[in-house]
């Protein structure tokens, strides 16, 4: 276990058997995608993808006899940032190139079903498909000096991150440590598979206040709400730091829809 936790650990047999049996329950249902779509002008054949999961756990395994898991951060915070991103550029004195797509999918929680569907059966051609920009769990969050980008060095995306965050004033901080996986459990994975260039980055540890920031989150993230019922809105959330990678996915997906360019994935 010790060795297993050092860089360049190699594993080797154990020389045990077991024996697992597991049944399964398979539930089937329908459920939809929300599609929006802001026309652009001379390049309306191409576009910008903005997307977020509406679902999330229902009614569930009670906790503390509270069994209605509401995922106000995961994902209501994500749909609420795509109605403020359409109102915003459909406000804009002039529409911009590019056509922009804001897609809410379902049944992420299940599985990333929703995108997987439409990454499978696009309304659009994936191939004039500029950008997906991803919004899963942008909520209660004080704002950073610094922004981190995932999956660094994958595509020529970060660039357009790195120029955002310098408008903003922040920095850029480079990162490919994913011990849970996150890059392959939201809605941008199945559109990196299908060749869509995919930008992750949102504000880092760098609080610019980081002693509100400690008093903040025990009151709320103490008792964790990842997929539990006490994933719920409150007044007092600070949404600062959201709001500002928001408006950064906002700077990004603008340029894009007015410069024609196709970011490339790196080799």
């Amino acid at each position: 276990m010790a060795a297993a936790k050092k860089r360049g650990f190699k594993s080797f047999p154990l020389k045990l058997r077991t024996t697992i049996e597991s049944t399964n329950d398979i539930e089937f249902g329908e459920s939809a995608n929300v599609a929006a779509i802001l026309p652009g002008t001379s390049l309306k054949d191409e576009y910008i993808l903005y997307t977020a999961h509406w679902d999330h756990l229902g009614v569930g395994y009670p906790v503390a006899g509270d069994s209605i898991y509401n995922g106000a951060l995961d994902n209501a915070t994500g749909v609420a940032a795509l109605v403020m991103l359409g109102r915003r550029f459909s406000q804009l004195p002039e529409r911009p190139k590019r056509s922009i797509l804001f897609l809410a999918v379902t049944a992420e929680e299940s599985g990333l079903l929703g995108s997987e569907y439409y990454a499978q059966n696009p309304l659009f051609p994936l191939e004039k498909t500029a950008i997906c920009l991803n919004i899963d769990s942008y909520g209660d969050n004080m704002r950073t000096s610094n922004v981190v980008i995932s999956a660094a060095g994958q595509s020529e995306t970060d660039r357009y991150v790195i120029d955002a965050a310098a408008a903003q004033g922040r920095n850029v901080i480079f990162s490919n440590y994913d011990p849970a996986g996150g890059y392959y459990r939201s809605d941008h994975f199945p559109f990196a598979k299908m060749g869509v260039p995919v930008s992750l980055a949102r504000g880092g540890g760098g609080y610019i206040d980081p002693q509100a920031v400690q008093a903040h989150r025990a009151k709320y993230w103490g008792a964790g709400t990842y997929h539990q019922p006490t994933d719920e809105y409150h007044d007092w959330w600070n949404v600062s730091g959201s709001l500002e990678d928001i408006y950064l996915y906002y700077a990004i997906g603008l340029r894009l829809a007015n410069d024609g360019y196709f970011p490339k994935w790196h080799d």
